[in-house]
């Protein structure tokens, strides 16, 4: 099939769901009553998720500026998309810090954990559980290392070791971000070890980009995990055979232990009438790509191929929301414009695909 035939015939199934009902979540088990059971075994196609902050306050704002209101209906939206999985951050920074969630030392505050544990609460009352990735990058070539990472992560997670409201602990986000550093290296080396001493019960995992063979001297985590944000002309050119490679090589270096695709996605900054009104692109690799809704929604669909065609444990799309851009940092046209909903609050085509796929999944 032509990939501009598949295009067509994903905005065709766009137009005809775009108004349909909202269908009731359905996740990867019964929802029981009292604490959630903890999953140990990932079932294929059972990671149904996004990666969520905010949308005005993204960021370290998620846990420093974050009406409780805010976060309600950010879980009711997520839970209508028929997601069951929430990928979210847990920073330690000077924002942080001056916040005051966090001490010189690493220590999390009482509001900091409590805050934690309301999220955890609102979510698994909507059959959402989260992945809880760490930012301990604040630390990075600081002597106090290792020491503040290790209270921080104490703190959190032998107060959650038998919470089943948390799927995994992700140890680190995009390692390569800091080029493999040796403070990195000895991080995730050493912070795989702690977690076992503080939980034996959860999963783990790290959000690498690809390049797998750079964990082998820290050790593998539990479930292994990609950021696909490929080229999209070798998306084009590949289709979804290009994510399926991918999928191939990390069970190839890291074993075959269940896989999620942790982040994917691309920007929408050039879609008339909902980008910025310029003809912006966006370098991922050496390549440049058009950003636009269409091309969004295609690569959402390759990516989903490649899982179902895998068999791979799940997909977190990146991410929910449309943030306001800004003129420099993260959030540039480029940058805050991944999201699957449009700043004025309606659903790009990715969402309506991702909410029918994920509700097929969910049947499966």
């Amino acid at each position: 099939m032509s990939f501009l035939f598949r295009l067509s015939a994903i905005l065709l199934l766009v137009s005809i769901t775009a108004c349909a009902c909202q269908e009731k979540q359905v996740v990867m088990e019964s929802i029981t009553f009292g604490e959630a059971p903890l999953i140990t075994e990932l079932k294929p196609l059972s990671v149904r998720g996004t990666n969520y902050f905010p949308r005005d306050t993204p960021w370290d704002g998620f846990w420093t500026a974050t009406p409780d209101e805010v976060i309600r209906a950010d879980l009711d939206l997520a839970a209508s998309l028929g997601i069951n999985t929430l990928r979210i951050f847990i920073p330690w920074n000077e924002n942080t810090e001056k916040a005051g969630l966090i001490d010189s030392s690493g220590n999390p505050s009482p509001e900091y954990l409590a805050k934690f544990d309301r999220f955890l609460a609102e979510a698994w009352s909507r059959g959402i559980r989260c992945i809880v990735c760490f930012g301990f990058e604040y630390y990075e070539g600081d002597s106090r290392i290792p020491g503040n990472w290790r209270r921080a992560m104490e703190a959190f997670v032998t107060r959650h070791h038998a919470d089943g409201r948390i799927l995994m602990w992700d140890l680190m986000n995009e390692p390569e971000r800091l080029a493999w550093s040796p403070e990195t290296m000895a991080y995730l080396r050493d912070s795989m070890i702690a977690i076992r001493e503080f939980d034996q019960n959860h999963l783990t995992t790290v959000g690498i980009g690809y390049q797998i063979e750079h964990l082998a001297p820290a050790g593998f985590p539990d479930v292994l995990q990609y950021h696909d944000y490929a080229p999209y002309r070798e998306m084009l050119e590949e289709g979804f055979r290009r994510p399926v490679r991918i999928i191939d090589h990390l069970q190839e270096v890291g074993g075959r232990k269940p896989l999620i695709i942790g982040e994917f996605g691309s920007p929408t900054a050039a879609e008339p009438g909902f980008g910025v009104g310029m003809d912006w692109r966006v370098s991922l690799g050496d390549e440049t790509v058009a950003a636009t809704e269409a091309e969004q929604l295609l690569r959402y669909a390759l990516v989903f191929d490649a899982a179902e065609y895998r068999e791979i444990a799940g997909v977190l799309s990146w991410c929910l929301y449309d943030y306001p851009p800004q003129e420099e940092g993260y959030l540039v046209p480029t940058g805050s414009l991944f999201g699957m909903v449009r700043l004025d609050g309606t659903l790009k085509p990715s969402a309506i695909l991702l909410r029918e796929t994920f509700r097929r999944w969910s049947l499966e």
